[in-house]
């Protein structure tokens, strides 16, 4: 046989002198780093649909609907939940929603509103992009301020002065988690401030509540109304017989109720009439009833915040602005208990001269007139008569023009007595007004102020000539002092100004207690965050 000659190995087989060829690498390299290279994008894949069914199990478990998007590949879940603006429900109408709790509260970050059952109102999408499941955060909530405050009072929270006086002085710098509001017994947070994070400058608030917590009804009244004025009247109308309850905005009275014994819904509330004390730019009196019935109340346990008294109000019960000189014109105080201030004239000894010089100048012309014929004497006597009754009748009239002089002086010097601050004023009129029967009982001036009050409701001719008397006292107390004008209108209606006297005396009181108390504190701070964040 013939020997054929050697091709050498076949196509694709290896030994030991030639390696692997390219085929092989591909196939033992290349494939198990294609894999390599496919894993994190699977790892990513499945991270991300994780973090995504958790995302969504927290939404469906919180209540929330909301469109969320992944990226897989890049780990990226972008979720756009509604932003709200929310409002409580009405006391009487929805109590359920208002004096319960929400059945669902979200658990999710910035989800602290959803503990309470609001009315809400869409007003936009809120988008955020994240990786991980704790990184979700709920869209806080723009609420009014005054009404979110409103709300957990009348639930039964009350406000911590510390956390209120350190809002006010330092703002959005205020540490997170300061204490606002507490529970009723002081010894938990109701309301508390939180991170700024996406609250675009505005205030940023969480708030935390238990259902034992509350500790109101619908029955009682809303903390944040005036007290009752009671009525003292013994009229036989039912109006005033039954106390009033005001309730005073910032912009002064909104309503004015005849209360009941306990309040069962809106319906048996009687509105009254209250035109003519609400605040108009062509009448003052809705200022002087706002300001009076606000100081009533504050001065009690309540806190009122939200009508804030005006400066010059404020300013002009502070200012010592009637001269005790007047008071004593008026008969209010004696003389002797003020302060020296009138000219004293001494004319006894002057009217003693003249009486004996008079009748020395008769005894003299009587002694002449005996030594006189009868028809000669007759003649004397008639002039004589004639000169002693004009001289009898110039004394009069010199004597009723000195009066008159020293009438004006005296009024004069009044109005440069030394002045008398609103209390002290007060104090006086409130005893001349008992003393003419104005005051039933053992009445103190501070219910006798809730009676003007109340009657300045019911009485708008009694509310116009009251407030009247305000302005006037007011307007001499700006330019500096009394005119003759103003001791007139004191003289014809000296029962409005004591009444007046008594309405102010009350701002007074108010407006020292208020400078650094609680209910300053609320106000400013409301009057600086109209709305807030809350979540």
């Amino acid at each position: 046989m013939s020997n054929l000659p050697n091709d050498g190995p076949a196509h694709g087989a290896s030994d030991g002198d030639n390696g692997p060829s390219a085929v092989d690498v591909i196939t033992y390299i290349g494939v198990p780093l294609a894999v390599l290279g496919v894993l994190p994008i699977l790892y990513n894949t499945i991270f991300t649909l994780a973090a995504l069914s958790k995302i969504k199990r927290m939404l469906r478990h919180s209540k929330l609907t909301a469109l969320t998007r992944s990226d897989v590949v890049n780990r990226v879940i972008e979720i756009e939940l509604p932003r709200y603006a929310v409002t409580p429900w009405d006391r009487f109408n929805n109590r359920a929603e208002y004096w319960t709790l929400s059945r669902h509260p979200s658990s999710i970050p910035g989800g602290s509103w959803t503990t309470f059952n609001w009315r809400t109102n869409v007003i936009g999408l809120k988008s955020q992009r994240i990786e991980y499941a704790d990184q979700l955060r709920q869209p806080q909530v723009e609420v009014a301020f005054d009404e979110l405050i409103c709300y957990l009072l009348d639930l039964g929270a009350v406000p911590d002065p510390h956390g209120w006086r350190l809002l006010r002085s330092t703002g959005l710098w205020t540490p997170v988690g300061c204490a606002l509001m507490t529970s009723p017994d002081g010894k938990e947070k109701a309301l508390t401030l939180a991170p700024l994070d996406g609250s675009d400058g505005h205030l940023s608030l969480a708030a935390n509540w238990s259902s034992t917590w509350t500790t109101r009804d619908y029955s009682h009244l809303p903390p944040y109304w005036k007290p009752s004025l009671d009525s003292i009247f013994p009229q036989t109308t039912s109006n005033h017989t039954q106390p009033i309850t005001c309730q005073i905005s910032s912009e002064g009275i909104v309503t004015a109720l005849s209360q009941e014994t306990q309040l069962h819904s809106t319906i048996q509330l009687d509105s009254l009439y209250i035109d003519h004390i609400r605040i108009r730019p062509s009448s003052t009196a809705g200022i002087w009833f706002a300001s009076a019935a606000t100081a009533y109340g504050t001065s009690s346990q309540t806190i009122l915040w939200n009508y804030k008294i005006p400066d010059d109000v404020l300013s002009f019960s502070r200012k010592e602005t009637v001269p005790c000189g007047v008071l004593v014109l008026l008969n209010v105080v004696d003389e002797s208990s003020t302060p020296e201030w009138a000219t004293k004239h001494e004319d006894h000894g002057a009217a003693l001269d003249a009486f004996a010089r008079r009748t020395r100048e008769q005894r003299e012309a009587m002694a002449r007139e005996a030594k006189m014929g009868v028809q000669e004497r007759q003649v004397a006597v008639r002039e004589r008569m004639m000169r002693e009754n004009q001289a009898r009748l110039d004394e009069m009239r010199d004597k009723m023009r000195l009066e008159t002089q020293r009438k004006e002086q005296r009024v004069l010097e009044a109005f440069q007595s030394p002045k008398w601050d609103t209390k002290t004023v007060a104090g006086r009129n409130f005893e001349w007004l008992r003393g003419r029967e104005e005051v039933q009982g053992s009445m103190d001036s501070r219910e006798y102020a809730g009676m003007l009050l109340h009657r300045m409701v019911l009485d708008g001719q009694f509310a116009s000539k009251l407030c009247r008397m305000l302005d006037l006292w007011k307007a001499w107390a700006e330019v500096g002092g009394m005119r003759k004008s103003d001791l007139s209108a004191l003289q014809e209606d000296q029962v409005a100004f004591a009444q007046a006297s008594v309405l102010l005396s009350l701002i007074k009181d108010t407006s020292g207690a208020l400078e650094g108390s609680l209910s300053m504190d609320l106000q400013e701070c409301m009057r600086l965050w109209k709305i807030v964040r809350l979540g």
